[in-house]
């Protein structure tokens, strides 16, 4: 009977804000990174050489280590901060990206699949409650659903953007080394990502009518 009436904005007033606009971004930027090595990790690894079983076992290991990072993405929030994790885990996707040109062995393969799927894992969890965090509880399903909007643009733009590159210049160097700028552009934006203070939204009350004067 005491529970705390949930407070958030609308959907309409987080459009007008700077944080739902930047976390559009981020995610799309950050997912386009992402399922762009998803569908060309094992062409890549066949391209230079590396066995189809190989090839295959990369996303095997990104699907594995990234249920651990979902735990550890989980609880390390609830210590540490949504934001600071989430910002980690793009600026290690990031990292991890850049070297994947120089990642040539079926170890250092394997090293960098490990590596990704922990940075996956690590914010996957973290997309839902930044929202909720950001703008509050009361709408969040509503907002999370125009947010949720940059996993079909992301996944549409990196996997195209890799696949024309590949086609063109005959390697996925150049698609990798943009996927990494694109994350870490996804890391530097988290900074400025900060909660909305939903009370300056809040309707304040109306002014009471004025009493008529005596006689």
């Amino acid at each position: 009977q005491n529970a705390p009436q949930l407070q958030g904005l609308t959907l309409k007033q987080a459009l007008r804000t700077r944080p739902l606009w930047l976390l559009f971004v981020l995610f799309i930027l950050a997912y386009g990174a992402f399922m762009m090595v998803q569908y060309h990790l094992s062409p890549h690894a066949q391209d230079i050489g590396q066995s189809k079983t190989l090839a295959a076992a990369l996303l095997s290991v990104i699907a594995g280590v990234g249920i651990a990072g979902r735990l550890l993405g989980g609880t390390s929030s609830d210590k540490l901060g949504k934001r600071a994790v989430l910002g980690f885990a793009l600026a290690l996707q990031a990292v991890t990206l850049a070297l994947l040109p120089s990642a040539t062995s079926g170890w250092s393969l394997y090293a960098f699949s490990a590596a990704w799927g922990l940075g996956y894992g690590l914010w996957t969890p973290l997309t839902a409650s930044i929202v909720g965090e950001t703008f509050g509880l009361k709408y969040m399903a509503s907002i999370l659903g125009v947010v949720g909007m940059e996993y079909g643009i992301g996944g549409t733009i990196g996997p195209s953007l890799a696949g024309y590159i590949f086609t063109s210049s005959g390697s996925y160097n150049l698609a990798f080394y943009l996927g990494a700028a694109a994350m870490g552009l996804a890391a530097v934006l988290m900074v400025f990502v900060k909660p909305v203070k939903i009370e300056a939204f809040e309707k304040r009350p109306a002014p009471a009518a004025a009493l008529p004067e005596s006689a």
